[in-house]
């Protein structure tokens, strides 16, 4: 009798375990991204590698960059990586190149990639983005999890400059003393 109650609590602890292994969508999987990431301070920015649910092993660089600067299967949850300095709203464009099938993908609008599908999603967080990879021609299963990342110090619209006050005043004064001059002139 005992026997039997052992096996039944293995097969229910197994069958849990399976359920909770089952992938979950990575939270800004309904946002596919139609634009890039743009630095939201001239300062640094901090990648934070969050989680992998993928199979595949995918090497993530900053576009331009020769070296990766982590590879998914072998990255530890929680570890950062430096990106250096940028400008407020300079862009920021990943390179997510796929080992097992030698696709190259790239973050932001669908036409950077080659298949004309966005691999990347985005959810602002704050002044940070977490930013999710699908690695699939086409998209995939479309739930964004294959890496998922944070990236500080980043916004998903471009950081548009606001004029100083005092800027805005020397306009206004020009264009009334050019108003009295052509006022003269007549």
């Amino acid at each position: 009798m005992n026997f039997r109650k052992l096996v039944l609590a293995c097969a229910l602890s197994l069958s849990a375990a399976v359920s909770v292994a089952e992938e979950t969508p990575f939270i800004g999987a309904s946002n596919p991204s139609i634009s890039s990431l743009y630095a939201a301070t001239t300062a640094e920015v901090i990648l934070t590698f969050l989680s992998k649910q993928a199979f595949f092993s995918t090497d993530v660089s900053v576009l331009g960059s020769p070296t990766a600067l982590f590879n998914n299967q072998t990255a530890v949850a929680g570890t950062t990586y430096s990106l250096g300095s940028f400008q407020k709203g300079a862009e920021i464009v990943f390179s997510f190149f796929v080992n097992n099938t030698g696709d190259t993908f790239l973050s932001g609008a669908a036409n950077n990639n080659a298949d004309k599908t966005a691999h990347t999603a985005y959810q602002q967080e704050g002044n940070s983005v977490l930013v999710g990879f699908e690695d699939i021609v086409l998209g995939g299963d479309k739930d964004y999890n294959d890496v998922v990342l944070s990236v500080s110090n980043a916004s998903i619209l471009p950081i548009l400059e606001i004029p100083e006050p005092e800027i805005v005043s020397m306009l206004a004064t020009g264009l009334i003393l050019l108003g009295f001059s052509s006022r003269k002139k007549s």
